[in-house]
């Protein structure tokens, strides 16, 4: 009799642990799927932002079939948005640009639909150069940008030797009400473009507003700090965007 219970028993206990082990299972599918179901989400909010931001260029802007295409390296379309809103808000007089390329054509688009404005884009790469002209020249705009070839060249900055544009032939009209931040490609250093606080910084308006992309990076967001620690910038923002948007305000009297 004993061992029919202790078999019985041992029975029970091997059923108890088969449905144990079952109801974890299930849990950790449901979860598992759960997250799937979120991480999807996700995706198609991020796909649609980014869709949505495309039409506008292309309706809003009339950019279609003149903008190149905007993944990998290029800007992200709703930071050309952003760009594309705060030129149509605040309509800057001079506006400057490190990086040429899809927001070059925007800023001018938007300054052209302003009726005023003209930018100073910097481009330290000859055949990116060239091809930002052909851009502008297709879509009508030669007249509201100038594109400068500004090869890289070194700086000693406050975190070290840094390769940044050349400004020898950067002459704008005067001070920039608007800079925006797109290069030097951080591939060369993850600080690169940190120079362009102390050497661009002083030539901005002092209620110029500075828009810096890429700025969920770690080098991006360092930058911002040391800008900030240094009392190049009093204030900085940041607006939704696929790859991270700093605006930057300098606050000088």
């Amino acid at each position: 009799m004993t061992a029919v219970v202790l078999a019985l028993c041992g029975v029970q206990f091997v059923v108890i642990v088969y449905i144990a082990r079952r109801v974890w299972w299930v849990q950790r599918s449901v979860n598992t799927t759960r997250s799937q179901i979120r991480a999807s989400a996700e995706h198609l909010d991020h796909v649609y932002t980014q869709l949505e931001s495309l039409q506008y260029l292309h309706d809003v802007l009339d950019l279609r079939g003149l903008l190149p295409p905007l993944r990998g390296y290029a800007s992200s379309p709703d930071f050309l948005r952003t760009v594309a809103d705060h030129v149509r808000a605040h309509r800057p007089t001079i506006a400057f640009e490190c990086s040429s390329g899809a927001s070059t054509l925007v800023i001018a688009r938007a300054m052209q639909m302003n009726g005023s404005g003209h930018l100073v884009s910097l481009e330290h790469l000859p055949e990116y150069r060239e091809s930002s002209m052909r851009l502008l020249e297709r879509a009508g705009l030669s007249d509201w940008a100038t594109v400068v070839l500004a090869p890289l060249r070194p700086y000693d900055t406050a975190l070290g030797e840094l390769e940044w544009y050349d400004l020898a032939d950067f002459d704008p009209p005067g001070p920039g009400d608007l800079l925006v931040i797109d290069g030097p490609p951080a591939a060369a250093h993850r600080f690169v473009r940190y120079p362009a606080g102390p050497e661009l910084f002083p030539r901005l308006t002092a209620d110029a507003h500075v828009l810096l992309d890429d700025a969920d990076r770690p080098g991006e967001k360092q930058i911002v700090e040391q800008w900030l620690s240094e009392g190049l910038a009093a204030s900085v923002s940041f607006p939704p965007a696929e790859k991270g948007c700093a605006h930057v305000r300098l606050g000088r009297p």
